[in-house]
């Protein structure tokens, strides 16, 4: 009869034990799933430009203001293939990628990779972004920009891009490209895309 009672008051604490730890554990994710955290900036993938290895020089013309994209089937300027002939530039132009930037916080962006599509959806390869600059009005050039934004700030940004070795100078067909891009703001990850479009430029005939 001792005994009985003994297993009977253990078998009580075990179970006291059990329900005491399962009342102190964190409740599952679904009860503690929230609203994802409001972005702190807005980033935007305006252009893309496939051309030459000008020392890292930043873009001399002013950029162009990312397109408001509109309730049609029609597709945004900003996503709309690019054309342009690499070998009729007079000068050169550096390659690299312009991004539109509204800061709703104080936050900083970073570029985390840039890699490129062909047609198929096959990857050619990543290119490295530096030398970040930023246009400024007052000088009406691209300066120097530190990556920072603040709330209520509005950044048209520059990025050179390394060479892609899978562009000619001269090529017998247009080559359509797919460039994605993960911009890290405050911390977050944002997935960027757009769409280049490189004319056809056959090679000079030897006379």
């Amino acid at each position: 009869m001792m005994i009985k009672h003994l297993m009977f008051v253990l078998a009580l604490s075990v179970a006291g034990c059990t329900k005491a730890s399962t009342a102190n554990e964190t409740p599952n994710n679904t009860d503690n799933r929230g609203a994802a955290p409001r972005a702190k900036a807005t980033v935007t993938l305006t252009s893309v430009t496939f051309a030459d290895d000008c020392g890292g020089l930043a873009p001399q013309q002013a950029p162009a203001a990312p397109a408001v994209r509109a309730a049609s089937s029609e597709q945004a300027p900003s996503d709309a293939p690019a054309k342009e002939s690499i070998a009729a530039r007079r000068r050169c132009q550096q390659t690299s990628m312009q991004l539109a930037i509204n800061g709703s916080a104080e936050t900083d962006v970073r570029i985390k990779s840039v890699e490129v599509f062909d047609e198929r959806g096959k990857s050619l390869g990543v290119l490295t972004a530096s030398k970040p600059t930023r246009w400024v009005d007052a000088s009406a050039t691209y300066e120097a920009w530190d990556e920072k934004i603040a709330a209520g700030q509005t950044a048209r940004a520059s990025y050179v891009l390394s060479q892609p070795g899978f562009v000619s100078h001269y090529d017998s067909h247009d080559r359509t490209y797919t460039v994605k891009v993960v911009a890290s703001v405050g911390g977050v990850d944002q997935p960027l895309q757009t769409t280049v479009m490189i004319v056809a430029q056959p090679a000079p005939v030897p006379t």
